[in-house]
């Protein structure tokens, strides 16, 4: 077997973890059932105004968060961690595809949170309520699994990293 040797330039990060959350697997496709549910109820209520509000909303806010978050993270100048999008149920969205600071996430969170909100309001003035109303549905399924992991994150120490599994969410300190 051949000696591994490795490079001058060669870099280790020693990260420490300081906590661990699984989510259970049967939690994904049941938070999944609850935006196909609501989706339902606008389609139920309001037929096929609600049906196009509701796949407007499925494509739009996505959307919306990914122009968001990129616009936020270029005029902020934070360049050195990847973002990516993501399709999994709890954890969707525009996230850091690695570790990444967490206040920082928290940050980008927080401008996802309110202008996401704002233009949601400012589509209330100017189209049926029906499609601000199902797009707030959508904009709130993605951004409150987020802000559950606030309260248990940010009791650890400070300055720690974050990373998004499949199943899982991990804080890391350097």
């Amino acid at each position: 077997m051949p000696e591994l040797t490795l490079s001058k330039e060669s870099t280790y990060y020693q990260y420490t973890l300081l906590r661990k959350l699984h989510v259970p697997r049967f939690f994904g496709p049941l938070y999944g059932m609850v935006l196909t549910g609501l989706c339902a109820l606008v389609v139920a209520r309001f037929e096929r105004e609600g049906l196009y509000a509701a796949g407007g909303a499925l494509l739009g806010v996505p959307l919306l968060h990914v122009l968001i978050a990129r616009l936020y993270r270029r005029l902020s100048k934070r360049t050195p961690d990847v973002w990516g999008f993501r399709f999994r149920f709890l954890w969707g969205g525009y996230l850091p595809v690695s570790y990444c600071p967490y206040r920082r996430c928290l940050r980008v969170l927080n401008q996802l949170s309110f202008l996401g909100g704002a233009l949601l309001a400012l589509l209330y003035v100017w189209a049926p309520p029906v499609y601000a109303a199902s797009g707030l549905l959508v904009h709130l399924w993605i951004i409150l699994p987020h802000y559950a992991l606030a309260p248990i994150f940010l009791r650890l120490k400070p300055g720690g990293l974050i990373r998004y599994g499949s199943h899982e969410v991990s804080y890391y300190m350097p």
